[in-house]
């Protein structure tokens, strides 16, 4: 709220994460230097226990109707919003670092990264101890990997 209220000013909520409306758009600053953006941001004023206060929205795909419109947010949202982006940065970091080391990644679902390498080739362990290693910025993070091997994907 105060980012929008604010414009152009970085507000931080600690010492990892920031907001900053610039344009027309508000956006989160990630660890990683990433940011997540929220186009068309404005702030409206709804009842609050009868009295009003500022809430967000921004322009985004309705689950439902699959069709772009308005929606509002609130922190908890927000907060979901940047850990589930944390979470793929840190993949992200975990799967390049297994190709570094000979394990392709060949498609990646949600939270699962998939490689595919020759028989013989490295092993389970090593490719759980790889997607593991965090960026600096996750130091401290708490990190676990479980896999299996197998000709065929499966959920």
């Amino acid at each position: 709220i105060k980012a929008m209220q604010f414009p152009g000013t970085v507000i931080k909520v600690n010492k990892h994460i920031s907001y900053q409306k610039r344009g027309k758009h508000l956006y989160c600053q990630l660890p990683s230097g990433r940011e997540l953006k929220y186009p068309f941001a404005i702030l409206k004023d709804e009842p609050y226990y009868g009295k009003p206060r500022p809430k967000l929205y921004y322009e985004g795909r309705c689950s439902f109707s699959q069709k772009w419109k308005l929606l509002d947010t609130w922190g908890g949202k927000l907060v979901e919003n940047f850990v589930q982006a944390m979470a793929r940065d840190i993949m992200a970091h975990g799967m390049k670092t297994t190709e570094k080391h000979g394990y392709p990644t060949c498609f990646s679902v949600h939270d699962e990264s998939a490689a595919l390498v020759k028989l013989g080739f490295g092993s389970v362990q090593e490719y759980e101890d790889l997607l593991c290693i965090l960026p600096q910025w996750a130091k401290g993070c708490p990190v676990a990997a479980e896999g299996w091997q197998g000709k065929r994907y499966r959920k």
